[in-house]
């Protein structure tokens, strides 16, 4: 068994998903994502801090790597420039793209980060759990029940709806 389940946004302003799983054995991990606007002028800040990077690193001059980064763009588009490997969906905000950077993942303990939960309670019991038998071979009704809660709670809320409501929230906090 495996899902996963959005717990809410931290006090950095990015969101937590949760990842259940339950195989060999019980893991939960967590993975943490920022929204983010993109327009030209940041894809062009960031093809020139990716070109200044590379020309150095590389020790080739700056037309040439331009021409590398620019090719990069062209063939990953904005995978190629960002990491949003966590959650690569995208949302139309206004006329530009909102897309969620990948911040962290894993066993992050992000607990006491939460300031607006998406379910308290449910965020509670998946913290209560992890601490309890992660990475333990485990088959009882505490973990059924979690992956039954879980489902039901993503059965009543859409998932990509729900992080791009939250994404819209937090891009009107940073905006102030």
């Amino acid at each position: 068994m495996k899902t996963q389940i959005i717990l809410g946004i931290t006090k950095n302003n990015t969101i937590v998903i949760a990842n259940v799983k339950n195989d060999n054995y019980f893991s939960i991990s967590f993975d943490e994502v920022e929204p983010f606007i993109i327009t030209d002028d940041i894809i062009d800040e960031r093809i020139d801090e990716f070109v200044e990077e590379y020309a150095s690193y590389e020790n080739i001059n700056i037309n040439k790597a331009r021409k590398i980064i620019n090719n990069e763009y062209d063939n990953y588009g904005i995978e190629g420039l960002f990491d949003i490997s966590l959650y690569s969906e995208s949302f139309l905000v206004d006329d530009d793209e909102m897309y969620f950077l990948s911040v962290g993942c894993g066993q992050l303990d992000c607990r006491n980060d939460i300031i607006k939960h998406e379910h308290k309670e449910l965020t509670e019991k998946i913290f209560q759990l992890w601490d309890k038998y992660h990475l333990q071979k485990v088959d009882n009704m505490e973990i059924t029940d979690l992956f039954y809660e879980i489902e039901k709670e993503n059965d009543r809320k859409d998932f990509d709806d729900s992080v791009e409501s939250l994404g819209r929230e937090i891009l009107n906090i940073k905006k102030g």
